[in-house]
């Protein structure tokens, strides 16, 4: 029996999904054209949603998921920063430092840390739109929540 090096293996379960997605007519992948996430309003609603959920599980204090949102959001405004030139990068650093900051609060499980960083990261929010001349998108502290099917709860 011939045996295959461990890369071949990995790089074999990787691309698994790939080529059997040709195969299935609905899984087709994107045209190379199409860009990968086809506008800011798309990025930014993502963004929203994960700002709710932050609310939403700092409420319920679960540290782990904090840290693991937060980090999310941030990896999303990494990719609103790359596809969209245009964005006041400058405002875009302002959500930076409260995200570190939530990410420490998940770490101490610091209530009163989570609640001024998640404040500081809305109105980050808020700075960046009033910069990008779309100040009327205005983000405030959530009033309920959309995820009725997630329990937030440690």
């Amino acid at each position: 029996m011939k045996r295959f090096p461990a890369a071949f293996l990995i790089l074999s379960l990787m691309l698994a999904p790939a080529m059997a997605a040709e195969d299935v007519p609905f899984a087709t992948p994107p045209f190379a054209s199409e860009p990968a996430v086809s506008t800011l309003a798309n990025i930014m609603a993502n963004i929203q949603l994960r700002h709710i959920k932050l609310w939403s599980i700092g409420k319920a204090k679960n540290w782990d998921l904090l840290n693991y949102e937060a980090q999310k959001l941030e990896k999303d405004f990494y990719v609103a920063s790359g596809f969209y030139r245009s964005l006041p990068i400058d405002n875009i650093a302002l959500v930076a430092q409260p995200l570190r900051r939530l990410m420490e609060a998940a770490n101490k499980k610091d209530h009163s840390l989570y609640v001024r960083a998640f404040d500081e990261l809305t109105a980050g929010c808020n700075s960046c739109h009033e910069a990008g001349q779309v100040g009327y998108i205005r983000i405030q502290i959530p009033k309920s929540s959309p995820f009725s099917n997630q329990n937030f709860e440690r």
